[in-house]
């Protein structure tokens, strides 16, 4: 084949192989109009090819896989015989898909290879092989299962063993996922004063895959509550419903707002910062301004439901005044750029929607809507949940409905932009089983056009008994200024009280969703793809199991990809109880309580994946 000079880009002078054309030099600029690659002018083959060889073939062995505690890669190693020069690296991810060539780093007779997204894996079933080859001569190794090396590389995450409070209540991953914040209620540490208390603890993640302790803040009381992170790690908010100090507003600390008297259960927020040196400080204390309720008793649960922005920059607390019945308002505070926070602004019960219980304690219709669940990254748009009671009037038989409202912010203000209700119908019976416990848990992408909705006690199936409870997760998109559903996520293979939609997340771009259950435990820890009720089996006597379950939004629609089980000794020991995920996706935190041989010791870590 002849080729004309020309000014365009040189082109690879490609040569025939087992594997297909392989480049072997560069020629000088040439004309790419043909299709055609250009052959190599002869060269010099190798001296020998496997039928050449003394032994007279050529052979591999490949050694176990390996992988280091939180490493997201893992190393092959071989032994070769006969004249091969070239190796790559065959995966096979599941038994029902085939070994295809991955990307990796081969020197020598070792490789090292990234895993990516855990949940792309079968872990029971994944395996990997060595192709070698000499001149066009190719022969593959033995086959090796990955999933001992898969169970090494989850990176266990714990502060003292010696611990007995609820570490990894709550967690928060940043969006990288390399800096993992973990709640923990009635803390205990040997010799610590006093004894009990509400913590939060933060690490990071190391080049090598290890994580360091950077921070461990005691936040008075006993109990915390919800916990947020910033994009890139830097900014931590922690609830504490427990706190009583009486004082309203922003202070630096606790300590210099507290006055001599205290009130119950008024609740607070507390914020750190991380400077460039990862070193953090306490940068605000932050209570509620709304006046004290009636008989003195204040605010409740102040920092039971915290939302942050994906900057750090803007948070929203909720509170709750003890008047006759629940009034539940939104507080909106604002950081400077100097670090300082204040009050932005207030929705009121009356503007989220709630009732007014003030006149009538036991009115027809009695209507809650709770302060912000989720927030967009931006900050601009939130979801509150709905709860309703409808009494009759002697008070009996009363009915109830569950929903979502989603708020957004323009230049004049928040405005409701939809009311979302549970498809399977506005009213239930309050005391039956028909409720579906919808918007139990949510979740924003980051521009807010995607929301999760949990429904952990909805049961597709109403006339099989055999579902009741298996729960799901309603998945909307926005169009335009409304609001369509999309899908409904169950997994696939689903049982009785399995509860799916305890707590969900999205990742930023909303097309990976992580979804809870309770009522799941496995035969094999890890990540299991090719799942069936032989593998993924229904906790005994109403013990607690757990699963994550991975769903993966494609152009055909949502697939359901994996579970996720806690690795723990024994058959049916895993429960987690939090769980967060990475912005990409790639990287989820399970925080879990799996027991050891000895049930009465449990141990409380948080897995990362």
């Amino acid at each position: 084949m002849s080729s004309s000079i020309s000014n365009g880009s040189p082109a690879a002078c490609l040569r025939r192989s087992a594997s297909g054309w392989m480049k072997c030099r560069w020629l000088a600029q040439v004309s790419l109009l043909s299709a055609v690659p250009l052959h190599c002018p002869p060269i010099e083959p190798p001296t020998e090819s496997c039928r050449d060889a003394a032994s007279g073939s050529c052979r591999v062995v490949l050694e176990a896989p390996s992988a280091s505690p939180g490493s997201d890669q893992l190393t092959v190693r071989w032994t070769a015989a006969g004249p091969l020069d070239r190796f790559e690296v065959l995966l096979q991810p599941s038994e029902a898909e085939p070994f295809t060539p991955v990307p990796a780093v081969v020197q020598g007779n070792s490789a090292l290879m990234t895993r990516g997204p855990a949940w792309r894996l079968d872990w029971p079933s994944a395996r990997v092989k060595i192709r070698g080859c000499a001149r066009v001569e190719c022969v593959e190794s033995n086959e090796q299962p990955l999933a001992d090396a898969l169970l090494n590389g989850i990176a266990e995450v714990f502060d003292d063993p010696q611990n007995v409070g609820l570490f990894s209540i709550d967690i928060a991953l940043s969006a990288r996922g390399d800096t993992l914040a973990v709640a923990s209620t009635n803390d205990s540490r040997p010799g610590a004063s006093p004894p009990f208390e509400a913590a939060v603890y933060v690490f990071q993640r190391g080049d090598d895959g290890r994580w360091q302790l950077e921070l461990r803040s005691g936040l008075e009381r006993y109990n915390t509550g919800a916990l947020r992170l910033s994009a890139d790690g830097s900014t931590l908010v922690a609830g504490a419903p427990d706190d009583r100090s009486l004082c309203s507003g922003v202070s630096v600390t606790r300590e210099s707002c507290t006055p001599s008297s205290e009130t119950p259960l008024s609740g607070a927020v507390y914020v750190f910062a991380r400077d460039s040196a990862h070193q953090w400080r306490q940068q605000a204390f932050i209570k509620s301004e709304q006046p004290l309720g009636d008989l003195n008793l204040g605010t409740f649960g102040a920092g039971a439901d915290v939302v942050l922005s994906a900057d750090g920059s803007w948070l929203s607390i909720g509170s709750e005044r003890l008047r006759v019945g629940h009034y539940l308002d939104a507080d909106f505070f604002a950081r400077d750029a100097a670090g300082t926070w204040h009050h932005d602004s207030r929705l009121t019960s009356a503007e989220l929607g709630t009732t007014d219980l003030e006149q009538t304690p036991f009115p027809e219709l009695v209507l809650t809507v709770t302060p912000p669940v989720a927030l967009s990254a931006d900050g601009r748009a939130f979801v509150s949940r709905v709860s309703g009671l409808v009494y009759a009037p002697d008070f009996e038989d009363p009915s109830a409905f569950d929903g979502v409202r989603v708020f957004r912010r323009d230049d004049a203000g928040w405005h409701l932009e939809a009311d979302i209700h549970s498809p399977l119908g506005a009213w239930w019976p309050f005391y039956g089983d028909e409720g579906d416990n919808f918007g139990a848990s949510t979740a924003l992408d980051d521009d807010g056009s995607t929301l999760a909705v949990g429904a952990p006690l909805s049961s597709p199936d109403a006339a099989g008994a055999d579902v009741y409870a298996s729960g799901g997760v309603y998945v909307f998109e926005r169009d335009g200024s409304g609001w369509r559903e999309q899908a409904f996520l169950e997994p696939a293979s689903v049982a009785a009280r399995d509860e799916v939609g305890q707590s969900v997340a999205l990742s930023a771009d909303g097309r990976v969703l992580l979804a809870q259950a309770r009522g799941k435990a496995a035969r094999a820890p890890g990540v299991l793809r090719g799942f069936t009720e032989e593998s993924l089996v229904q906790n005994p006597d109403d013990s607690w199991g757990s699963a994550g379950y991975v769903f993966e939004r494609t152009e055909g629609g949502w697939i359901h990809r994996a579970a996720l089980i806690p690795p723990a000794p024994g058959l049916l020991t895993s429960v987690f109880a939090s769980m967060a995920m990475s912005a990409d996706g790639r990287r989820v935190a399970l925080g879990a309580i799996p027991y050891g041989p000895d049930a009465s010791t449990p141990v409380r870590s948080v897995f990362v994946y």
